[in-house]
């Protein structure tokens, strides 16, 4: 192992050679890469790896882009490495790099205190997070069947809250007249959600993608708060909750109370209002912000299932050993069902998706909560059974029991309590009937399509 005095020798010979060329020395703690590549001078800067081997990036050249890589290997033909500690960064930042190659080169090279004012300026500038974050290209994706009337103010809150270097592009089944040149608009023909996000992604330029619905409507310092927690390489993906608007009538509202209770979602009701942050394994994709190469790692959203696919994703995603991150300052408003009919209609999809996930996938939805509703609808069924057949013992348990159920339904629902209880009590019905009703498939309507 080197010494300590050797090393920093080592790195100043470094600097100085990669400031000889123009090139900003890197600035790192440890072994791993972190620099501003600049041009075709990308193409020139040879990459050290964790592993002490020397090799050369891919790196398509531009002299009107700046390139920031940080902590990237790459493998023994030259290909980028991508994995939990391990991420391409890449910001568009042509002033700076346009600046700095026509006024400022020159004196660099040949004046002492001007190169080291440069090495101080690439420090601050590579390691301030307001700087480096800001400038992200982000590509917000919006699949959709058909505009529902939420359409526009989803976009507009997209405008107003994204900033200027933020992409939207807008996926429906047929096209859509929208004269916006900072709208990207095709039509996809009636496919599945999974697969618009995965066009999506392909249309983007961003290295970041965020996944919203149609039916949201994103509130202020929702994506900013979302992309402080791309400084760390180990996150992968960053979601946050989806709360009721206050305009949504009063079936939704009822709806949107119900979710947010703990009678109905558990310990998963941070997806439907804020609560402390944390790091999780399965989030819905109406508000999932996700690094670019985490998403061509795990090779995007799987098209087998829908709903569902978020779950698939997600559980590729923490795999491959990156995690994902709950953030409940990227809040957005989520419209709910408008009606009784619609909301239990909702609830069934899930149930019969989830109750299949058990058996594909296990390590999120073989979950003793996911089997609560079901469990109450035999023990309730059973019990109702033997009441019916005249057991005083059934119908004394079923009534201790249905109470116990209606008293603390009713001290989870923050409003509409009664209203709420009934709507929390269909909804479990229907959501356990369905899953075991997954459970025993042997495959999904969707699986049997493809």
């Amino acid at each position: 192992m080197d010494s300590p005095q050797t090393g920093n020798s080592r790195r100043r010979a470094a600097s100085s050679r990669c400031i000889s060329k123009g090139v900003t020395p890197p600035f790192s703690q440890s072994d791993s890469l972190t620099s501003i590549l600049i041009g075709t001078e990308a193409e020139e800067v040879l990459a050290k790896t964790q592993r002490r081997k020397v090799l050369k990036p891919r790196l398509a050249p531009d002299p009107n882009r700046a390139i920031l890589v940080e902590n990237a290997v790459f493998n023994q033909d030259g290909a980028l490495s991508c994995h939990s500690e391990i991420c391409l960064r890449i910001n568009r930042i042509a002033p700076y790099a346009a600046a700095r190659r026509s006024i400022w080169r020159d004196s660099f090279q040949t004046f002492a205190p001007l190169r080291l004012c440069e090495r101080l300026f690439c420090f601050l500038f590579e390691f301030s997070g307001s700087s480096r974050y800001a400038l992200r290209v982000t590509s917000i994706i919006i699949p959709l069947k058909h505009d529902q009337g939420y359409l526009k103010p989803c976009i507009e809150a997209c405008v107003t809250y994204a900033g200027s270097n933020t992409e939207i592009i807008v996926l429906p089944d047929d096209p859509l007249p929208w004269n916006d040149p900072r709208i990207i608009v095709e039509a996809t023909g009636p496919v599945s959600p999974a697969r618009k996000r995965n066009r999506g992604a392909q249309i983007g330029k961003g290295d970041i993608l965020v996944f919203i619905d149609d039916d949201t409507r994103p509130r202020f310092g929702w994506l900013e708060a979302a992309l402080a927690h791309f400084k760390d390489p180990r996150i992968g993906a960053v979601g946050g909750p989806s709360i009721t608007p206050a305009s949504d009538p009063f079936m939704a509202q009822v709806s949107g109370v119900a979710y947010e209770s703990w009678m109905m979602s558990g310990s998963e009701r941070y997806r439907y209002r804020p609560e402390a942050e944390r790091d999780v394994d399965d989030f819905p994709s109406c508000n999932l912000i996700v690094r670019r190469c985490v998403f061509d790692t795990v090779g995007g959203f799987g098209t087998d299932f829908w709903p569902g696919e978020d779950t698939e994703f997600c559980l590729a995603v923490v795999k491959k050993g990156f995690r994902i991150r709950y953030e409940p300052r990227a809040v957005i408003e989520h419209h709910r069902r408008p009606t009784l009919a619609k909301h239990l209609r909702q609830l069934a999809n899930y149930g019969l998706h989830r109750g299949y996930f058990v058996k594909k996938f296990p390590e999120t939805s073989r979950r003793p909560a996911y089997f609560a509703p079901s469990a109450m609808v035999i023990v309730g069924t059973a019990l109702a059974f033997g009441t019916l057949m005249g057991s005083l013992e059934c119908r004394w348990l079923l009534g201790f029991l249905a109470t116990v159920y209606a008293v603390l339904t009713l001290i989870s629902l923050p409003k509409h309590r009664l209203v709420g209880t009934a709507i929390v009590f269909l909804s479990h019905l229907t959501y356990g009937t369905f899953f075991v009703m997954g459970l025993l498939a042997q495959k999904l309507p969707e699986e049997k399509i493809q």
